[in-house]
């Protein structure tokens, strides 16, 4: 099974009737895999990001983000015999790096107004 939690700080940068809007998330991540064997894969990490929205137009959205690990640990954990051992960058950490994104956002609603 695979369990995942975050826990976030966000705040929301904008202008009122600005074109744009900036989101800055800290945030901390945990995801711990449970294997067959009795034993758990968790994976921890301090995280930034940060999203940015450009309206244009009152139909079209452009959004565009990065989050990136600021550090990140891992451990492996024994259920049986409740140890934890350390986990190596090969083991584990190197599964998050970054993730991006970009999209367009359309809303017809707004599109004969």
């Amino acid at each position: 099974t695979e369990d995942f939690s975050e826990y976030a700080l966000i705040a929301d940068v904008f202008q009122k009737n600005a074109s744009y809007n900036i989101k800055l998330k800290f945030a901390y991540q945990t995801e711990t895999i449970t294997l067959e064997n009795n034993y758990a894969k968790e994976l921890n990490n301090i995280v930034f990001a940060t999203d940015i929205t450009i309206t244009p137009v009152d139909f079209i959205s452009i959004i565009t983000g990065i989050e990136g690990g600021l550090y990140s640990f891992g451990y492996l954990k024994d259920l049986e015999n409740d140890n934890e051992e350390l986990l190596s960058f090969n083991d584990t950490l190197s599964k998050f790096l970054f993730n991006v994104k970009l999209g367009v956002v359309m809303n017809f609603d707004n599109l004969n107004k």
